[in-house]
């Protein structure tokens, strides 16, 4: 039997983060970690974000995706969630990539 999940609000999770690394510690305040996240590759993410923040000082997407292809986790994980802003609703929504090493 397979949980309920919602794969898109996984992503504005982990975008929320990248956009403000504040966000991290809202979400360690209330408990939620990897553990929370259905999609794997999400979990992979959320586990790292915390390291990355402790070893480097800053959370992006371009720090996430350089230290997961130093961890060789690359290939595996939807790495990149890049904002895009709409100028006619000013929504921003994010779209997952996988990438290659």
């Amino acid at each position: 039997m397979e949980l309920p999940h919602n794969n898109e609000l996984e992503e504005a999770i982990l975008a929320s983060v990248l956009i403000d690394a504040r966000k991290l510690d809202e979400l360690q305040e209330r408990g939620i970690n990897e553990e929370y996240f259905m999609n794997t590759k999400h979990q992979v993410i959320m586990e790292a974000l915390p390291k990355i923040l402790s070893e480097r000082g800053i959370i992006d997407a371009i720090t996430l995706i350089e230290w997961l292809m130093e961890h060789e986790i690359s290939g595996t994980v939807a790495a990149q969630y890049v904002p895009k802003h709409d100028h006619s609703k000013r929504l921003i929504t994010f779209v997952p990539h996988d990438f290659v090493a």
